[in-house]
């Protein structure tokens, strides 16, 4: 939510699957400037999916009363794209009946913190932490800092391309980033009580994190 802005109405979304398990949530935020955002845990590039990003283009756009019906029909075209299911809700944020339990979710952010600063410590400096680079510290990485992990502590800001290839100061680090490369990846500035990182995104899903400082 945008600080300072006020919203005219809000509208959130628990998507079930066809056995009635609650599989990922959506929003979608009216300002009162008569803009809208939306937020979901899903890790779509809406670049690639032209049938999907059309349904969301028109509930950006179209009247209130309709969101409810067009939305129905976004979420049933997202539930084919199998790709997608690793981003659902896991197991662990689910009661016995299979409904989403923000209670549950909030509990297993809690352990997942926990576990994040206790292995923070063993991040090493410009070392790049990806799925082939350090993969154990970047699976720790990426369970605190994408949408169904633990939240995070960092302060995050856009950082420029040219700034963020900048740190690549080391053969390794530049070889991860050709590894992960995405034409259309974010980079971000991160920083916390604990450090200062710098990260590189796909939509929300996390491709590459670098340490640059340390304050333990």
């Amino acid at each position: 939510m945008r600080k300072g802005i006020s919203h005219q109405f809000k509208k959130e979304y628990i998507v079930k699957n066809d056995s009635g398990v609650d599989i990922f949530y959506f929003t979608i935020y009216q300002y009162s400037e008569g803009f809208r955002e939306h937020y979901t845990n899903l890790s779509i590039n809406w670049d690639k999916y032209p049938i999907l990003f059309y349904y969301l283009d028109i509930l950006l756009k179209v009247e209130e009363h309709r969101i409810d019906s067009l939305s129905t029909i976004l979420f049933k075209e997202i539930k084919r794209c199998p790709e997608f299911a690793s981003d659902y809700f896991k197991d662990e944020v689910l009661t016995r009946d299979g409904r989403y339990s923000p209670a549950l979710a909030r509990e297993v952010g809690r352990l997942k913190r926990k576990k994040f600063e206790a292995e923070r410590y063993k991040f090493q400096l410009n070392t790049p932490y990806s799925a082939e680079h350090n993969p154990e510290g970047f699976k720790i990485a990426q369970s605190h800092l994408e949408p169904n992990g633990a939240g995070q502590d960092y302060v995050k800001a856009l950082l420029p391309k040219d700034a963020f290839e900048r740190l690549l100061i080391n053969e390794k680090l530049q070889n991860a980033y050709i590894e992960v490369y995405s034409p259309d990846a974010d980079f971000i500035l991160g920083k916390s009580p604990s450090d200062d990182a710098v990260f590189m995104y796909q939509g929300s899903r996390l491709l590459l994190m670098i340490i640059l400082k340390s304050h333990l």
